[in-house]
């Protein structure tokens, strides 16, 4: 009978060995696993793992007997089958006793002591609760329960994050545990690893770094170490999902948090639970919402106690030759049957619909368009407006007037565009209230390497922190504009500011969830509702609306994948109800596929 031997090559890799019917194996090696290498089957332990179920399937058809050391059976039976795992919560007191002998400080809540038990039960869970609800505390806790002599945690999470881990280190852990940045040049990281420091944090950018991700997966090799994947929705594109596949292996324990799993659709799903069980044999998208329900745990608004965020949709009638310019070169147009990329005159989809959007929210934005279209409608359009502020467009000075109405009731305003453009125009427009603005060109102070310096040199002052501190704590500053990309995330508002505005939005429901949770959080003693108000642009088919529609239709989603379809419900229904009636009587069939073609093409890639 046929036989494969299984060894050990190096420390990430193994050689397969076949004896017997070697043409067949290489066969199968070749067109389902990789290339050979010098002649040899080689493949890494990370890959083996992913194609496990394939592996054995093979072996099995075949009738070749295979033959491991018990090294490598060891090292197999360490990634378990998640559908053998117990998932049953552990005992609170036995939780709560191994908390103390770590020295653990911060007192739980009682929606907190509820997600520890069930996530210490595993060693790879997920906590997909509501930002502000304290996923960064569970994972220390999950961290200090499973710790052992010689343990190691290493975060990997967004720059913007740093701040926030090192906090809640300190706060939850001592003052006396420091959090180590892998950053700068390689061997600056390796030295760190190296060392006898025992918390780590690398942001996932570092991780597309080949040489970064090798000693990355050395040291979790090498040392016991719990790895923590923040905001892990961030995980699913197709080149970071790679590479943390690579390194998925070989963590003791492993760990995901995100309140925003599932953001677009099922598939979101994918290089999460394969993060945490590699060698699941699952095919199909969907069957990961099933697959990922006895791994996770959720803490959302209601056992918060959150009031429900107060959400106005704002009509916004454009100025007379911004929507003649509309009407005529491109809902007539879309009528017609032109795609809106010839329309636009982009290159793609996705320049169109940037190219659309900027058009709506701030027509001369896009100037060099709309004069080659037609001059003198676009110097009409240049002249309307507010004066001192002519060709801005209708929507920017609805928002800027309101904005205004906000400011002079002594409230404080978060205003978010996706266009850096509209976020220095209404940052500059509202000068006069001590406005900041962050998009990403803004730094953050975690992106600065400067180890000569206990506060940061001067000329950083006007990093993204101090821009947020200075809204947070300075009176005369009331009003920060922020674009989603940059500042969705790990930006906590909450206790100064109750009013958001958006003066356009894009399809990525992620982004706005998260963007939404900046100002609607956990504050103890807050009893101030919380609203944002979404300006759109009131015109026959508008793109605001069809946007609207999409993103309750992609949040209706995930809030099912999460039991919590009744947050959503409404929204789905009224987002369509709106967008169907702003079509109006002279709505076709020919628009209408036109616009299921725009979703089909464009709507993923913005």
């Amino acid at each position: 009978m046929d036989k494969l031997k299984i060894k050990n090559y190096s420390d990430s890799e193994f050689i397969f060995i076949p004896e017997g019917n070697a043409a067949r194996f290489t066969l199968f090696f070749v067109n389902n696993l990789s290339e050979k290498k010098d002649e040899k089957f080689l493949l890494s332990k990370s890959e083996f793992i992913s194609n496990y179920h394939l592996i054995s399937s093979f072996l099995s058809q075949a009738n070749f007997i295979l033959e491991i050391d018990d090294e490598i059976y060891d090292f197999i039976e360490d990634q378990p089958d998640y559908t053998e795992i117990d998932t049953n919560p552990l005992d609170w007191n036995s939780v709560e006793k191994k908390l103390k002998q770590e020295k653990f400080k911060r007192e739980l809540k009682s929606f907190q002591k509820r997600n520890v038990q069930k996530l210490c039960a595993l060693n790879a869970g997920a906590n997909f609760s509501v930002p502000g609800a304290g996923k960064t505390t569970d994972a220390l806790a999950f961290y200090a329960y499973k710790k052992e002599n010689n343990s190691k945690l290493l975060i990997v999470s967004p720059i913007n994050a740093y701040l926030s881990w090192e906090d809640e280190i300190m706060a939850c852990l001592g003052e006396d545990n420091e959090l180590n940045k892998l950053r700068g040049d390689l061997d600056e990281i390796k030295k760190a690893l190296e060392s006898k420091q025992t918390l780590f944090w690398i942001n996932y950018d570092s991780l597309r770094n080949f040489s970064k991700l090798e000693a990355i997966k050395n040291f979790l090799i090498r040392n016991k170490v719990t790895l923590i994947l923040d905001e892990s929705h961030r995980s699913k594109g197709e080149q970071i999902s790679k590479c943390i596949s690579k390194i998925a292996v070989f963590p003791q324990n492993k760990l995901i948090l995100t309140g925003t799993p599932m953001p677009q659709a099922a598939e979101d799903l994918d290089s999460q639970f394969s993060f945490l069980y590699p060698k699941h044999s699952i095919g199909l998208a969907e069957q990961f919402i099933d697959a990922f329900k006895p791994f996770y745990v959720r803490t959302n608004d209601k056992d918060l106690g959150l009031k429900p965020l107060v959400e106005k949709i704002i009509p916004v009638n454009l100025y007379p030759a911004h929507e003649e310019f509309y009407n005529k070169y491109i809902d007539q147009e879309l009528k017609n049957g032109e795609s809106l990329q010839k329309i636009m005159q982009a290159k793609d989809i996705k320049s169109a619909y940037m190219r659309y959007l900027r058009f709506m929210s701030n027509p001369m934005s896009i100037s060099d368009f709309l004069f080659e279209i037609d001059s003198e409608l676009a110097s009409e359009i240049q002249k309307e407006g507010i004066s001192g502020a002519e060709g801005d467009g209708a929507k920017i000075d609805a928002l800027i007037t309101r904005a205004k109405e906000l400011i002079y009731e002594g409230k404080k305003v978060l205003i978010w565009s996706s266009f850096v453009s509209n976020v220095e125009k209404i940052a500059l427009r509202l000068s006069h209230f001590g406005s900041e603005f962050i998009h990403g060109g803004v730094k953050s102070e975690t992106s600065i390497d400067n180890p000569f310096y206990d506060d940061w040199p001067e000329e950083e002052q006007d990093s993204r922190e101090a821009k947020i501190k200075r809204f947070k704590e300075n009176d005369d500053c009331m009003v920060l504009i922020a674009n989603p990309a940059a500042a969705a995330e790990s930006m906590s508002l909450h206790t100064v500011c109750d009013y958001a505005l958006y003066l356009d939005r894009d399809y990525n429901a992620g982004r706005y969830l998260q963007s939404q949770k900046r100002i609607h959080r956990l504050t103890e003693g807050d009893d101030n509702i919380k609203t944002i108000e979404i300006f759109y642009a009131n015109v026959r088919a508008s793109i605001d609306l069809l946007i609207n529609k999409r993103l309750a239709e992609k949040c209706h989603r995930m809030f099912k994948f999460l039991n919590e379809s009744e947050i959503s419900e409404n929204w789905v229904g009224t987002s369509g109800e709106l967008y169907f009636s702003n079509l109006s009587k002279d709505f076709s069939e020919e628009f209408d596929d036109e616009m299921m073609q725009m979703l089909r093409e464009g709507i993923e890639v913005i």
